[in-house]
């Protein structure tokens, strides 16, 4: 049986060291107590509700920071996958809402939402690849991230991919 632990956490805005400890403290604590796979929330290293482009802009991350070798690390502990949103520097300059899919091996992949809901536009650029399936050590995992489940075609999209949990 596949454990799956959601944490739900509060970051703090335009905080990534604050968020970052307590990201691994949730990852820490459901390690420890079994999980297979820990949840984390969206936007988890940035918070949400930005004011600006430049807050947003002054955490946003790569999927190469450090922070996501701290979650692998974390995770090794189980072994444990994680799922958890961060504001994404894209290599074209623009940002996204992501989601990064890491196990002990590091990042194994990042989805970036495709769907903005209301002021999301602002700040982010949507991403333009459909969602996949990984395969990982707690089964078949598709990703999406909030506002996507509301479209139908995502979430078939990944159960016809033999999804076996959308995080």
């Amino acid at each position: 049986m596949t454990k799956i632990v959601c944490q739900q956490l509060a970051p703090q805005i335009a905080d990534l060291d604050a968020n970052l400890e307590l990201a691994r403290a949730a990852i820490r604590a459901a390690v420890d107590e079994g999980a297979d796979v820990v949840l984390l929330p969206e936007l988890m290293t940035s918070g949400y509700v930005f004011e600006s482009s430049e807050e947003v802009r002054s955490v946003a991350v790569t999927p190469e920071h450090h922070l996501f070798a701290d979650w692998a690390a974390d995770a090794a502990r189980g072994p444990a996958v994680v799922i958890g949103g961060f504001a994404e520097q894209g290599a074209d300059g623009l940002v996204y809402n992501s989601a990064a899919l890491v196990d002990a091996t590091g990042v194994r992949a990042v989805h970036r939402k495709t769907h903005l809901w209301d002021r999301e536009k602002l700040f982010f650029a949507p991403g333009s690849e459909p969602p996949r399936v990984y395969d990982t050590p707690a089964g078949r995992i598709g990703v999406l991230v909030c506002y996507e489940l509301e479209f139908p075609e995502l979430t078939r999209m990944l159960a016809l991919a033999g999804a076996e949990l959308i995080a």
